[in-house]
């Protein structure tokens, strides 16, 4: 998995350890689905996050999860933060490029 295509993990075990460590100060939290797209085998999710954390401290951002299927598992993932990338810029390059990765 990458992060603003910065490797955040390249195993599931090890990704799930280091974001269970990020999920166990969150309080609240919700998730709303803004843009969802199916092409061949990569989907791609617009989410707005919100949470407060165990400090009740609130936390807001965009996110954009595009995950590339093979045999019904996901065998790459990339998220993006709105902070790094600009959506309406997103969408045109997932329009040029729908054949994959």
């Amino acid at each position: 998995m990458n992060n603003n295509d910065t490797l955040f993990s390249n195993n599931k075990k090890k990704g799930m350890k280091l974001q269970s460590e990020f999920i166990k100060k969150i309080s609240e939290f919700k998730a709303t689905v803004y843009y969802s797209s199916l092409i061949d085998n990569t989907s791609t999710l617009g989410i707005d996050y919100s949470f407060k954390n165990n400090e009740n401290i609130l936390v807001s951002f965009k996110g954009i999860h595009k995950q590339k299927w093979k045999n019904e598992l996901i065998v790459k993932e990339d998220f993006y933060t709105e902070d790094y990338l600009d959506f309406s810029d997103f969408l045109k390059k997932q329009t040029i490029a729908s054949n994959g990765y």
